[in-house]
């Protein structure tokens, strides 16, 4: 797992930067490596030493420990084939077709908390969708 402090800057905007706390993992499932994440949140006062000593699993905990409830999450979906770096942080010998779930999570007050690149392994994830439709 790598964390850091990194600076972005607004494309639309150049004059306008971002700190965000970005973290790299690799989830796995009987030891074969099935997902590599890119997060990036808000830098929060103290948040490398705190995420540095955090046992809980979930980021989602984490959050919430800085008062960050989740209420609602925007995802897109869509599928590509691994090119040399995913192969490498997935442990594949080959390219190999992958799901990318791109999914900002929002506040209860609509502010995003949590930016994840989620890159899953095609042949171990199913997913379901349920839409609402209003008239």
């Amino acid at each position: 797992m790598i964390f850091a402090i990194s600076v972005y800057v607004n494309e639309n905007s150049p004059t306008q930067k971002y700190q965000v706390f970005f973290i790299e993992r690799v989830r796995t499932a009987n030891g074969e490596s099935v997902i590599y994440i890119e997060d990036y949140l808000p830098v929060f006062e103290n948040i490398e030493k705190t995420f540095n000593s955090f046992h809980e699993e979930s980021l989602v905990g984490f959050l919430r420990s800085y008062g960050h409830q989740i209420a609602f999450v925007n995802c897109k979906i869509r599928a590509i084939m691994s090119d040399a770096r995913l192969q490498e942080k997935l442990s594949l010998s080959k390219p190999q077709a992958l799901l990318v779930l791109q999914q900002t999570q929002f506040s209860q007050r609509g502010i995003p908390v949590l930016y994840s690149d989620g890159y899953y392994l095609s042949d171990k994830f199913e997913f379901s969708i349920v839409r609402n439709v209003s008239e």
